[in-house]
């Protein structure tokens, strides 16, 4: 699979230089953050820089004697060259947090569930795309990751609560193809145990490297249902 995120140093047509592409969870930076990587750019490139399509923000017009000094300013900011499969490829749409047609919250979210599926599965090395959707609009772009996930309302222990709607096999570039809806839905709090699951199934059953999109193409969608419930499913 192709990675598009624009994560890493890269060189530019223009020789001698590169641009660093620093990984944003979900395209969520502080202020502070933000200011001091202008101020990098400033001071290690041109001054230019550019958001991509994955959340992400890169630095460019870096001179090769530069791009340790940035990284090394850079990742004293919090932001980093590089970062985890989940980190990487973790992506969500604003959510009801600011968005007056979102049925859930996905932005915070987002962030956690990188950071606990980076926690519980540090030897991890597949490139991945999770998208995170408040509603059917899919700003999130559900409809094109590895495992997409729709916002709905879900009734749990007697109370309604935020939930998501489990998508799998999307992607673009080579082999392109819409996610097929799983027929799973689960609360927000149960995500990153159900993910968990589906990615430790997925790096036990792979053939050889094997990658996750051409895996979850020849698994049936009842057994990525079977995977993702567990014990049990919960009722929308």
């Amino acid at each position: 699979m192709q990675v598009r995120d624009l994560v890493g140093i890269h060189p530019q047509k223009q020789e001698g230089l590169f641009y660093a592409g620093f990984s944003v969870v979900s395209g969520r930076a502080s202020p502070s953050q933000l200011r001091g990587l202008t101020a990098l750019a400033d001071r290690h490139g041109s001054g230019r820089l550019r958001t991509t399509v994955a959340q992400n923000i890169a630095v460019l017009d870096v001179p090769v004697g530069r791009i340790q000094a940035l990284a090394d300013d850079a990742r004293a900011l919090g932001l980093a060259v590089d970062g985890s499969p989940f980190q990487r490829g973790m992506l969500s749409c604003t959510g009801s947090e600011f968005c007056k047609l979102a049925l859930t919250k996905t932005k915070a979210l987002s962030i956690r569930l990188a950071a606990d599926l980076t926690e519980r599965l540090p030897g991890f090395g597949d490139d991945i795309k999770v998208h995170l959707a408040g509603c059917p609009n899919s700003c999130g772009q559900h409809w094109i990751a590895d495992v997409g996930l729709q916002g709905v309302r879900l009734m749990h222990d007697g109370e309604e609560v935020d939930g998501f709607d489990v998508f799998f096999g999307g992607g673009v570039g080579q082999h392109a193809n819409f996610a097929k809806r799983v027929g799973y839905r689960t609360p927000a709090t149960h995500l990153a145990d159900d993910l968990e699951r589906l990615f430790r199934a997925f790096t036990s059953s792979r053939n050889g490297d094997e990658t996750f999109r051409t895996w979850s193409a020849r698994q049936p969608v009842a057994a990525i249902k079977t995977i993702l419930a567990g014990a049990a499913e919960v009722s929308a």
